[in-house]
């Protein structure tokens, strides 16, 4: 009778553990099927890179987890490319037709950096919709910085970091209306 009801409880485990490793491929799944701008691999590699999420530590379990390193990774990305961004102005061997457009960039950059450790604190008292609404103006920051024509033949790296920014941003705001359209229902507008 032990070794029955031992066997039926480490099954239930074995099966309620691959679920939990199921959650990254299933939202990116979810992600990139609502929006065009974020691809499932993008997503999958993204959200899989987060060191908590190896075996040997806490494998991630909630939807809320992921909202939190979702907006972990933009703020991650958002520094290192406002970093890239003051070395280019400092380098005396960029075009100075960039200063202009950098600075702009920048200033970008460090909107987006307090709008996302806003929406951090947001997810941490569960208002979803401020959070939200947070990831929504760091895209907005992006969107600024991608749509410079000129300055992106120029400067053609930037415009990497900055898709990936954009692409991260997107991530966290449907990983905000999962959460808010789980405690509250869905959205209307």
């Amino acid at each position: 009778m032990y070794i029955i009801s031992f066997f039926v409880m480490f099954s239930f485990f074995l099966h309620s553990s691959s679920n939990a490793t199921n959650i990254i491929p299933d939202t990116c799944k979810e992600i990139s099927k609502d929006d065009p701008d974020v691809t499932y691999g993008f997503c999958l590699r993204a959200l899989g890179s987060n060191p908590r999420n190896s075996e040997s530590k806490t494998t991630l379990t909630t939807i809320d987890q992921l909202g939190s390193i979702s907006f972990k990774l933009g703020i991650s990305k958002a520094i290192a490319t406002k970093s890239r961004i003051e070395n280019l102005l400092k380098d005396p061997h960029t075009d100075p037709r960039n200063t202009r457009v950098l600075k702009l960039f920048l200033e970008q950059y460090l909107d987006a950096l307090m709008d996302l450790e806003g929406g951090i604190k947001a997810l941490r008292v569960k208002d979803y919709l401020e959070a939200n609404n947070r990831a929504t103006s760091a895209t907005i920051s992006a969107l600024t910085c991608k749509d410079d024509r000129k300055a992106k033949k120029r400067i053609p790296g930037l415009y990497k970091e900055n898709d990936d920014f954009f692409q991260l941003n997107s991530i966290s705001i449907s990983i905000t209306n999962m959460l808010f359209e789980r405690d509250h229902g869905k959205m209307t507008f």
